[in-house]
């Protein structure tokens, strides 16, 4: 079933157990073809909810991978607060739950490193790297104008060639600084340091009681 199928089928019957087949199939479809369909995941999730004699913890955790990918979007959120108790805390339900908390707070290196713990998962979802990718370059492009390229690379988790070939897909500049290549960023509202403003607000008042005191000086 096509993306308008769907629409149609979750319009007619969103709270029929009997639609789970075809919204997992079609959860695989959007694994497939590198689409994505949140309301027909969530979906899923509330039928689980439902009928937790139907809940199969693959499609979960394919769906909780597929909400990651979305981020910054409060995807996983969503997706989060509808995960059967009983998987919350088991794996790979709680490693990708980790996973998660290490983008929110830009510890882009050691989320690589736990990626690990789901290697097999993730591969079977194509694209997760490039989103994921794309989430981090999108921070630094808000937080940094220049930065050592040797960092970038640790944060995507690339090197050489493969570095290279990110950089210039992604039109980031780069320049020698000593003995350091550096990227640098366009200038945003984001990334540019502002003066601070400082604005002290006077009573009607208080102004008359200081041009008094200085008349009678």
């Amino acid at each position: 079933m096509d993306a308008k199928a769907i629409a149609q089928l979750l319009e007619r019957s969103r709270y029929n157990v009997d639609i789970l087949p075809d919204l997992e199939a079609y959860l695989d479809k959007q694994l497939n073809e590198k689409t994505y369909d949140l309301e027909a995941n969530l979906a899923i999730l509330k039928l689980y909810q439902f009928s937790p004699d139907k809940i199969k913890p693959q499609i979960v955790a394919k769906i909780v991978v597929k909400a990651l990918m979305n981020m910054p979007n409060p995807d996983f959120l969503f997706t989060s607060s509808l995960i059967p108790e009983k998987l919350y805390n088991s794996e790979p339900i709680s490693l990708l739950i980790n996973l998660a908390r290490l983008l929110e707070s830009c510890r882009f290196t050691e989320f690589w490193t736990e990626t690990s713990k789901v290697k097999e998962l993730l591969s079977t979802v194509p694209g997760f790297d490039e989103a994921v990718r794309t989430f981090i370059i999108s921070v630094l492009r808000m937080t940094y104008q220049t930065i050592s390229k040797e960092y970038v690379g640790q944060l995507l988790n690339l090197s050489g060639a493969e570095l290279d070939a990110y950089v210039n897909q992604n039109r980031i500049s780069s320049s020698t600084v000593g003995d350091k290549t550096v990227l640098t960023f366009p200038l945003t509202e984001e990334n540019q340091v502002k003066p601070k403003r400082v604005t002290e607000n006077i009573r009607f008042d208080q102004l008359s009681k200081i041009i008094l005191h200085k008349g009678t000086a």
